[in-house]
């Protein structure tokens, strides 16, 4: 049996949260897993992708558009349009994500 007095890991917190903003949850350990699971991917790769975004932003590859309350969109720049197809064709050496 574990101490009562040990201090509840993240993942305690994160289950018990998730338990708590969806109290008609009913799920087995797998599919416990598999949802945090989801999460975390999803989590990960917004991440990723803000930093590949916000490179390409600074590399002048695509336009920031920003509008009030409509969330941050982003565009192609035209006049970058042959750079780009530069980069590309110079790192097309199937590097990771």
């Amino acid at each position: 049996m574990k101490s009562v007095e040990q201090r509840p890991t993240l993942l305690v917190r994160d289950i018990l949260m998730h338990y708590l903003q969806n109290p008609h949850t009913i799920d087995t350990i797998e599919g416990i897993a598999e949802w945090r699971l989801l999460e975390d991917i999803i989590h990960r790769r917004v991440r990723a992708t803000d930093g590949a975004v916000a490179w390409l932003v600074e590399q002048g590859f695509l336009e920031r558009i920003e509008g009030g309350a409509i969330p941050t969109l982003y565009r192609l720049n035209a006049a970058k349009r042959e750079e780009a197809e530069r980069f590309l064709r110079d790192h097309s050496d199937g590097a990771d994500e």
